[in-house]
């Protein structure tokens, strides 16, 4: 018998989502992801907010207030965004752990780097992207051959 692999509905949705912003259609987006649980999700479901202007909620979705030892969504690139979101909202220092907490999950995020340097609390580039860093990444690359897939994220526009 042959069997073969069904996305679930879930794939399915955050994959026409991820179309919705792609094709710059976020208000689609947004109908199909509000209350979606799982993290990929909440990601797509935060940078559709962040795109419709809509802060507070996306906010909300990457760190709800009634959770909070939930973890952030997407590693690196929901630090990022999450940084993003309180640069826009004025809190620079939140911006700033938010970023550094990016570089620390993935040194190579440069976007989140150059948010620190926007902020002009970036550490010198020799330090923040050193060979112990490298060396780093290439273990554990090294030591997992199959890569978490995860959303880039895009230069995000304000």
């Amino acid at each position: 018998m042959l069997s073969c692999s069904v996305p679930s509905v879930q794939t399915n949705v955050q994959l026409l989502a991820t179309c919705y912003l792609h094709n710059n259609q976020p208000y689609a987006a947004y109908h199909i992801l509000k209350g979606k649980k799982l993290p990929e999700s909440r990601y797509l479901f935060a940078m559709t907010c962040f795109r419709m202007n809509i802060l507070r909620e996306a906010e909300d979705t990457i760190c709800p207030v009634n959770e909070p030892n939930i973890e952030v969504p997407s590693g690196a690139t929901g630090h990022y965004l999450l940084g993003i979101i309180y640069r826009c909202t004025g809190r620079m220092s939140a911006a700033s752990e938010q970023f550094t907490k990016a570089l620390t999950l993935d040194p190579l995020l440069w976007a989140a780097y150059e948010e620190l340097c926007i902020l002009g609390v970036a550490e010198d580039a020799d330090e923040c992207f050193s060979e112990a860093t490298a060396l780093r990444l290439q273990q554990e690359h090294t030591s997992n051959p199959l890569w978490k897939s995860q959303t880039l994220p895009m230069k995000i526009e304000l």
